[in-house]
């Protein structure tokens, strides 16, 4: 359970955030940005729907396979 006052508190100090530093409303990186290094985080965030839905069973996935290697038994 998340309490709607820090909820909302969090919401507003972002809005407030992004109205003091982002006032110009232009991009923050240098126009001869590379993006070679960032490709698989542009690639995660096109697709973060599809991230989304298969992280669940893949992390499940990985935990039976930890377990299993730890000698427990899944029934």
């Amino acid at each position: 359970y998340f309490s709607p006052i820090q909820v909302s508190a969090t919401l507003f100090l972002g809005a407030s955030f992004g109205k003091l530093f982002y006032r110009d409303k232009k991009s923050l990186l240098p126009v001869n940005f590379s993006k070679g290094w960032a490709r698989p985080l542009l690639f995660l965030g096109r697709h973060s729907l599809v991230v989304y839905i298969f992280h669940q069973p893949f992390m499940y996935l990985l935990l039976v396979i930890v377990y299993l290697l730890c000698g427990y038994k899944i029934a």
